[in-house]
């Protein structure tokens, strides 16, 4: 019966909500987490909600701060299961205002999520294991995990393609100082709840959008709730 309640109640915080295009008619499934409807799926598309192409970026401009997206030698394949790697600057769309939402990359309707949002979705994730008190590799957080994956790795300026399997890197939109900005990693190996990191602005992330209009929710904790009945 507690297996069943703690099932229940994850999925509630994670459930299902539809799909979403971008403008290259690339579909993407959509969950509903905390509030907020993000894409379960890493971005692929080329062209920003206008039509306007985006560079392709190679060897030669890895060490720049450009707008480019990165793909794995163009392989259809790869790029249909883990998406496309895009500069900072590609995805905010040349962008660097942290007041506003920032549509950058993403389709109409939908945004880059700042930093707050994606605090906002580690926090719930974090509550839930914590209210639940379940292990990492238990059922109920496999949900997150598929939330997550597949594990894109990312494109580095100085080592090209890394982490390919291993772990995945999404950007925000908040920039952060000295060309780098804020970001999120996942090593489903080690915890399955994205965490900090800051990039270079010309690194290739993956990219989740959020769809706009959303109000922030944060799960409370079994000592939040408690503190707040015994008022």
């Amino acid at each position: 019966m507690k297996n069943l309640l703690a099932f229940l109640s994850l999925a509630l915080l994670f459930s299902a909500c539809g799909t979403v295009r971008d403008c290259d008619g690339n579909r993407y499934r959509t969950v509903k987490l905390n509030g907020m409807h993000w894409m379960a799926e890493n971005l692929r598309t080329t062209h920003y909600a206008d039509g306007s192409p985006i560079p392709k970026g190679d060897a030669t401009t890895r060490d720049t701060i450009g707008a480019y997206y990165f793909d794995y030698g163009n392989r259809k394949d790869s790029v249909r299961k883990y998406g496309l790697l895009y500069t900072w600057k590609a995805a905010v769309r040349e962008t660097d205002s942290a007041s506003a939402d920032v549509q950058g990359v993403c389709p109409d309707g939908w945004h880059l999520p700042d930093d707050a949002e994606w605090t906002a979705m580690t926090q719930g994730c974090a509550a839930e294991r914590s209210l639940h008190r379940v292990p990492v590799s238990s059922q109920n957080m496999r949900i997150m995990k598929r939330f997550v994956r597949p594990p894109r790795g990312g494109y580095f300026y100085k080592d090209a393609y890394a982490n390919v399997g291993e772990g995945s890197f999404w950007w925000s939109a908040s920039p952060f100082e000295d060309g780098t900005a804020i970001g999120r990693y996942i090593d489903d190996i080690s915890y399955p709840c994205p965490y900090v990191c800051f990039g270079k602005v010309c690194n290739g992330y993956s990219v989740r959008c959020v769809k706009d209009g959303a109000k922030i929710t944060t799960p409370k904790t079994k000592r939040q709730k408690r503190k707040k009945s015994s008022q």
